[in-house]
């Protein structure tokens, strides 16, 4: 039986609690073997030293659709450190730092789907879609 028990790595999941598992080799032989794995079990250990992610009910965005002008609103059920705004290929588009569990946007972003993601002092993360009209 093998393991990596005395090896063990960390892995950090996306913003969805998601990670991707690559199994490959590296024998050398890959253009005359032909290799089969009939059982691969792979198990996770939550470790403490990361934040829970909050509840996606914790952050509201209203109106979602928002309009292409601003005008929209964050709000939490408790304070946030930093609100974070990507387009739909992540990259930045905005930011906005401080400590609030409201913060009204008056962003100008042109119509399409964005992610929006609050940070909070614990260090976790809600991530909220909105849509701009």
């Amino acid at each position: 039986k093998r393991g990596n028990a005395l090896h063990p790595f960390s892995v950090k999941t996306d913003a969805n609690g998601a990670v991707w598992a690559i199994i490959g080799t590296e024998s050398g032989y890959e253009s005359t073997t032909t290799l089969y794995y009939n059982r691969l079990k792979i198990t996770f250990t939550k470790s403490s030293a990361a934040p829970e992610l909050p509840a996606t009910g914790a952050v509201k965005i209203f109106p979602n659709p928002a309009p292409s002008s601003g005008g929209w609103v964050i709000e939490s059920e408790k304070f946030f450190d930093k609100v974070v705004i990507c387009d739909a290929l992540g990259r930045l588009v905005a930011a906005q730092a401080g400590r609030n569990n409201r913060l009204a946007v008056q962003q100008n972003l042109p119509p399409g789907a964005y992610l929006v993601r609050t940070i909070f002092p614990d260090g976790s993360v809600c991530p909220k879609k909105l849509i701009v009209e």
